[in-house]
């Protein structure tokens, strides 16, 4: 299968692939969908239009979309606005997409394999009991690798994604596991 992802940052979009690909029993082709589009471009017809005309023209078979919430998942505001989001995105890629709604950001995936966050930083930041309740998990990560070997980035993020586990995260993110789960049903395994 050709399974496309499309993000609201280029960093986000090449992190997220190698943890879905590891994920896989099949071997699937992945591939990005208008990597240059940067957060709030997504609202505007203009670029939804253009990821409308470059699905057509790479014709993927499952559509990965993602973004994040910048908010706790009771934050009913931010959800009914990214569900208009996702819905008006779900035009333009033939009905194929699936959501992955990051809790605050994509960061937060990070948090739910601890153990190997701590050895990529050479930190010791206690597990948290749910990485979805981390406000601003960027600025938390930024904060507590300030002062490892290499502070963390945004740039950073596939680096690190590389280097955790997917099968911890689903073990202790909810909303990946959501996800995990709506992909297989889409025939991505």
């Amino acid at each position: 299968m050709k399974v496309a992802v499309i993000g609201e940052n280029p960093n986000d979009t090449s992190a997220i692939i190698p943890l879905i690909a590891r994920l896989c029993e099949e071997e699937h082709s992945f591939i990005s969908l208008l990597g240059r589009i940067r957060g709030g471009m997504w609202d505007s017809k203009k670029h939804q239009k253009m990821l409308g005309l470059e699905y057509k023209d790479k014709q993927p078979d499952v559509t990965v979309l993602m973004r994040d919430l910048d908010g706790f998942e009771d934050d009913k505001e931010q959800k009914r606005k990214r569900s208009e989001f996702f819905n008006a995105l779900q035009e333009q890629v033939n009905h194929t997409g699936i959501k992955l709604l990051h809790i605050w950001e994509l960061e937060a995936l990070m948090f739910s394999d601890i153990d190997n966050l701590n050895r990529y930083y050479g930190i010791s930041y206690a597990k948290p009991d749910d990485p979805m309740k981390i406000e601003d998990p960027k600025g938390e990560l930024q904060k507590v690798t300030k002062n490892s070997h290499k502070p963390y980035e945004e740039s950073d993020a596939a680096d690190v994604c590389k280097e955790l586990n997917p099968k911890v995260i689903r073990e202790n993110c909810r909303y990946f596991d959501d996800f995990v789960r709506k992909l297989r049903n889409k025939g991505v395994k």
